[in-house]
């Protein structure tokens, strides 16, 4: 069997593909205060869905897909935790450059576009004298 879950900020959705290749979808509350409780009610009610104790189902689970909307919301609503960001030296304002990302549904050149709001205070930006190379190791500036 497999099975993909995604956790909305409403729902958690669970959709399970059998080996005979039917789908069956399931759908529980989200828990806000620990999103993996509700993958855990949603995998309950595909096992009682399917007549399977919990630990057979989790058993015969042979691919496991997980997905979530949950940063996503957080960001665009603006109620997400607060956070600090760290980047490379002369990079902290990157995201406020929004170099490449403009509503393209209008023109990508048009600078009458108001701003997004910042995610990360400038203030909470931390600036690094390093950068990683592609192996990993640190290369001084």
């Amino acid at each position: 069997m497999r099975m993909a879950v995604d956790v909305g900020g409403t729902f958690t959705d669970v959709l399970v593909l059998d080996d005979q290749g039917s789908v069956r979808e399931f759908k529980v509350s989200t828990t806000p205060q620990d999103p993996s409780l509700g993958v855990l009610q949603g995998m309950e009610a595909a096992a009682r869905g399917l007549g399977l104790t919990l630990a057979a189902f989790a058993g015969s689970v042979r691919l496991f897909i997980h997905g979530t909307t949950l940063a996503t919301n957080a960001l665009l609503t603006g109620r997400g935790a607060n956070v600090g960001m760290l980047t490379t030296r002369g990079f902290r304002d990157i995201l406020e450059l929004r170099r490449g990302y403009k509503n393209v549904r209008t023109s990508m050149f048009n600078v009458f576009i108001p701003p997004t709001a910042r995610w990360c205070p400038a203030a909470a930006a931390s600036r690094s004298r390093s950068a990683a190379c592609t192996t990993g190791a640190a290369r001084c500036r």
